[in-house]
């Protein structure tokens, strides 16, 4: 079992069959030292970007909420609590059959599954740039107001954003940035491309307009 803390650099596992799997903050998976049989197991809580090796021998990743299965593909899994469960095809076929375990459904690259806590699905294309920027060490916000990309910012830093009322850019961004940026890196980017400024006290960080 591997546990990447709330503001944790990323971290890639390389499994007994070679398959790469790059974990994001705030993420506990667990594994085997090794494969036996033909199914490959895996358990996920967080976020985490898998190259899964190619196999006559079927590779499942476990959620709370879904079982996704694949011979050999890469795809992103989002599956925090309280949120909900997606998945992203990058590339290859998957199968994804959902905690109750009624139906699978078949993805295509560019498909993304999300399932809620209420048992709702969604199946929808989306660009890749995002999740495929992930494998370079980088993180792409692609169209996120400043709202969803400092949510994001939360997991990766383990700080608060903090700030009275709304957020006073309700624009939507796209750039990307370095995994290993430091924080305040980050916020100089943004600050530069929007109508807001970061004061970083602590562990909280206050937005304002400019």
């Amino acid at each position: 079992e591997i546990h990447v803390r709330k503001g944790g650099r990323a971290n890639t596992v390389i499994l007994s069959d070679g398959t790469k799997v790059v974990l994001n903050a705030a993420t506990t998976f667990k594994y085997p030292t090794s494969f036996n049989g033909k199914n490959r197991q895996v358990y996920l809580d967080g976020e985490a970007y898998f190259e899964v090796t190619k196999s006559s021998n079927r590779f499942a990743v476990n959620t709370e909420r879904m079982k996704l299965q694949v011979y050999g593909t890469t795809f992103n899994i989002f599956a925090r609590e309280k949120m909900p469960v997606e998945a992203v095809l990058v590339e290859g076929r998957v199968g994804i059959t959902p905690g109750n375990g009624t139906g699978e459904t078949i993805l295509h690259p560019g498909d993304m599954y999300s399932i809620d806590e209420a048992g709702d699905i969604k199946v929808m294309q989306v660009d890749l740039a995002e999740y495929k920027a992930k494998r370079n060490g980088y993180v792409l916000f692609n169209g996120k107001t400043i709202e969803q990309i400092v949510r994001s910012l939360e997991l990766y830093y383990d700080v608060d954003f903090v700030h009275e009322g709304a957020v006073p850019d309700t624009r939507e961004y796209v750039f990307s940035v370095k995994r290993t940026s430091s924080l305040r890196e980050v916020l100089d980017v943004i600050e530069s491309v929007a109508d807001v400024k970061f004061v970083i006290d602590g562990k909280e960080v206050e937005i304002t307009r400019k």
